[in-house]
């Protein structure tokens, strides 16, 4: 009778817990698409069956690489009655394949499992199904087999739309490009929700539906840390109020630094779109704008675009020509403008590239809607096909610009274009420089996968394991029966077998206290970005710094150690926990790992409130790989001041002095930066990008900029690690000469034929580290016309946070350096203990390059409204 009550109490006890809330998931990602080796956002729906508020716990269980079972979790509170959907993150498991790409929601629900427990994680409350699909923009596969990384850029609108179909089937970019669309109430309230993304485009969306919100604060963080935002101008000003109240435009938003300022930002009307054909004809084939004027001539009123002044330390990269008129003289203004903000960027477009006027007008030569087709895939969302307007192959070169991206863009329309014009041959020699046949490589792995494994150690072990068992083999077998064969005493064998199984085991025991005794060591590879912040109180030089850090953490212990990061500082995270390997990379073997899987827990309530991350991981006397983020303020970085300077009369394009403050000696360093005034677009055909190679700075010491370059030689006479001589050459994708990094870095890539990574540990990285920080710069590889082989593709599993394209694309110098045997410079503690351990430490180190010597005598560049530079505005 009482185990009757006893069941009647539980079953009435599960049923109070099951009414209080259930819900689904209902979003993987954006749109479904997500990266297997970043946090994931997951958008889950909650529904309250209680008239009180409760507070509960959502848990995401996955597998680490060891097969332990991860869970994620966070604290949300749902109010009484209510409905709501909630964020939550997590790391997708690399076993089994990691999550099921393009599947149904029933094949992942298999794989991802969520439920909702109490608040304190102990009664579960419900099993909360996957109504949501999945797509894995990387899903990995032999390079040999073609592949090529993918871009994810954010489209955050409204009504507005893009031609995202013309990038299909592109030749000439370096990477494919994947357009997500999505409303603001999608947009995640942390910026590790935006880990998967490359870029995100802002088009009709307002800006002001998400000020002083968690989101909005998750979007500024983002791009501070290295995110890349690409803003049009709406035709309501105040829509960007939360963006200039952020300092985060490139143009100057307001006249004064008042509340009340008046726009400085004017949106005009112009009846033609010069300053958009300009840039889409450029590197064009056979370039027609018939479409273009099509659509001028169905907006007889004209369409608006923005006048406003770039800020000082922006970069313009296309303009937009204003005629005169009235009492208005002739003049030109930004199209584009570019400025650094933090360790990331912002782009403005004078132009809302998604407005009606631009995207409305039909194209004259389109068969009717019913001849082809009604929707367009976008990702795993179905979306309603614009109306076929201006694809005229010149939409992926105008967000090529947008970005920064140095494409040599050519479409699959104009090269059908081609062949039609200039017959078949022309066609395919057009075709084959860009085309035909690629080679994926992936530029990741080598680094901070391979770079984090205790390779020595585990060798000793092993030849200790193989040393021991000869011996005992040797001793116990044929050894000891020979030596009582000797004796004459072979009756005694069976006594003597036992007696060595014996001693055997004693001095297992006593090696493995010996061996399995210490602290913790790791091996590490950790990516340091830095930007000067504000000084000290006393005046000492402060760095806002972002650490990503990839850890082998080998632990002699048993149990639950725990391994956690210091604070971030204010509006910056921190987290940490096991590494998002990329599936391709894992064993197939699925009896790897342990036999005595475990469970651990990962608190996202930390990271979310920009508190110290920790994480309990069980240890085995054995190895765990770990991956930890941290965001703040360091002592440690590189100052002074650098000035572009006119080449031919200085002799040299750049001058100043730096010096090392890292507190290590850099080896193979790079300068990279922009040549040039703030025009970039006047630049871009003198190939503008530069870049000057170190073999070695050492801690503490000031470098002449000017004195560098004098002992430089041309990279077509000398290659990075064959001396002491600094090496200079230019940044061009479009392989004009020798003397080129684009060429000389990717033709590495070439040489790997037939592998599908590419490994330079042992020379110091001197290809793959350059090659991910700046690999918008770069350029697709371009073939000689009677070139067959296989084109490299660069592929970017686990280390996209690696590009600092952006900041060279805003006019920053950027510092590219490493240091080899340092200590993990994450803020980490094991234990309460500081790690040390020994690996290599990346460094990205952006600074703001002054040009004001390259200022034209009459610069047009500035609409003549712009205030003095004397205004607030202007100085900050």
């Amino acid at each position: 009778m009482r185990f009757s009550w006893v069941g009647l109490i539980v079953l009435f006890s599960s049923s109070v817990a099951l009414a209080q809330a259930t819900g689904y998931v209902r979003e993987l990602g954006f749109a479904g698409n997500y990266r297997p080796d970043c946090h994931v956002p997951l958008l889950v729906h909650l529904d309250s069956t209680t008239s009180a508020p409760a507070e509960y716990q959502l848990q995401v269980h996955q597998q680490d690489l060891d097969q332990d079972t991860v869970v994620y979790t966070r604290t949300v509170t749902l109010g009484p009655q209510a409905h709501e959907n909630f964020w939550v993150y997590f790391q997708p498991q690399p076993t089994e394949g990691g999550l099921p790409g393009q599947g149904q929601a029933a094949q992942l629900g298999d794989v991802l499992k969520v439920h909702l427990y109490d608040k304190g994680g102990k009664t579960h409350v419900a099993a909360l199904p996957v109504q949501a699909k999945a797509g894995n923009v990387d899903p990995g596969g032999s390079g040999v087999s073609g592949d090529r990384g993918v871009k994810v850029v954010l489209v955050v609108l409204e009504q507005g739309s893009f031609h995202a179909q013309e990038y299909a089937g592109a030749q000439g970019v370096m990477e494919d490009v994947l357009f997500v669309p999505v409303r603001t109430d999608a947009l995640p309230d942390s910026a590790v929700g935006y880990e998967g993304l490359d870029a995100i485009l802002w088009l009709d969306a307002k800006v002001s539906a998400i000020r002083n919100t968690p989101q909005f604060s998750a979007l500024q963080q983002w791009v501070r840390q290295g995110g890349q935002l690409a803003v049009c101008q709406p035709s309501d000003r105040n829509q960007l109020d939360a963006l200039a109240d952020a300092d985060m435009l490139p143009v100057v938003a307001r006249v004064g630094p008042a509340a009340d300022a008046a726009w400085a930002i004017q949106v005009r009307t112009k009846l033609d779109l010069a300053h958009l054909i300009g840039v889409v004809q450029e590197q064009a084939i056979g370039f027609k704008p018939d479409a273009w004027r099509a659509v001028e001539k169905a907006q007889p009123g004209g369409f608006e675009v923005a006048y406003a002044g770039a800020r000082p330390d922006a970069m313009v990269d296309a303009w937009v020509d204003w005629p005169a008129e009235g009492d208005r003289p002739a003049g030109r203004s930004p199209l584009v403008a570019r400025r650094a903000y933090g360790l990331g960027a912002v782009s403005w477009v004078a132009q809302d590239l998604g407005s009606g006027a631009l995207n409305g007008a039909p194209d004259p030569t389109a068969p009717p809607p019913a001849t082809r087709g009604a929707v367009a895939n976008v990702g795993n969302a179905a979306a309603a096909l614009p109306p076929r307007t201006l694809l005229t192959d010149g939409w992926p070169r105008l967000y090529d610009r947008v970005f920064g991206w140095r494409n040599q863009t050519r479409t699959a329309g104009e090269m059908e274009r081609n062949a039609k014009t200039f017959g078949k041959a022309a066609g395919e020699v057009a075709e084959n420089q860009y085309g035909g046949s690629r080679n994926g490589t992936d530029i990741g792995v080598a680094v901070v996968n391979r770079g984090t494994e205790h390779g020595a150690r585990s060798t000793a072990y092993v030849f200790l394991a193989v040393v021991f068992f000869v011996g005992y083999w040797v001793v116990a077998g044929p050894g000891s029966y020979l030596f009582l064969a000797a004796k004459r005493r072979r009756g005694l064998s069976w006594t003597v077998f036992g007696a060595t199984a014996l001693a055997a085991a004693l001095l297992t025991v006593v090696l493995v206290r010996l061996l399995l005794r210490g602290g913790a060591e790791a091996k590490h590879v950790t990516l340091v970005r830095l930007v000067p912040d504000a000084p000290a109180p006393d005046g000492t030089p402060r760095f806002a710094a972002t650490m990503h850090g990839w850890v082998g953490l080998y632990i002699p212990k048993d149990g639950e150690q725990t391994v956690g990061l210091a604070a971030p500082s204010a509006d910056r995270t921190a987290s940490v926990g096991p590494y998002a390997i990329h599936p391709q990379w894992l064993k197939a073997d699925k009896d790897a790992g342990f036999t005595d899987t475990a469970k651990y827990f990962v608190d996202t309530d930390p990271v979310l409130a920009g508190k110290a991350p920790s994480v309990g991981f069980p240890y085995r006397s054995t190895l765990k790989k770990i991956e930890g983020r941290w965001a703040g303020q360091t002592a440690e970085g590189v100052i002074g001041d650098v000035a572009v300077v006119e080449e031919r009369s200085a002799g040299t394009p750049l001058a100043g002095k730096l010096t090392n403050k890292t507190g290590r000696d850099l080896v193979h360093v790079y300068l990279a930066y922009t040549y040039g005034w703030v025009d970039a677009s006047a630049s871009r055909n003198a190939a503008a990008d530069r870049v000057l190679y170190l073999p070695l700075w050492k801690s503490g010491e000031v470098i002449d900029a000017a004195a560098k370059y004098a002992e430089s030689k041309p990279l077509d006479q000398l290659k990075p690690g064959s001396g002491n001589t600094p090496i200079a050459g230019r940044l061009d994708p479009v392989y004009k000469e020798t003397n080129n990094w684009s060429r000389y870095w990717l033709d590495g890539l070439g040489r790997s034929l037939g592998s599908d990574v590419y490994d330079d540990r042992d020379r110091g990285y001197p290809r793959s580290f350059p090659l991910m920080s700046l690999i918008d710069r770069v350029g697709p590889y371009r073939r000689a016309q009677a070139e067959t082989d296989a084109r490299p593709e660069p592929i970017r599993r686990g280390v996209r946070d690696f590009d600092a394209s952006g900041l060279v694309a805003s006019g920053r110098l950027v510092i590219l350096a490493q240091s080899t045997g340092a200590p993990v410079p994450l803020p980490m503690d094991v234990n309460d203990n500081r790690l040390g351990g020994d690996g290599v430490t990346f460094y990205q180190i952006a600074l703001p390059l002054n040009r004001d010597a390259l200022r034209p005598a009459d610069p047009t560049a500035a609409p003549a409204t712009v205030p003095a530079a004397t205004s607030p505005a202007l100085r900050r």
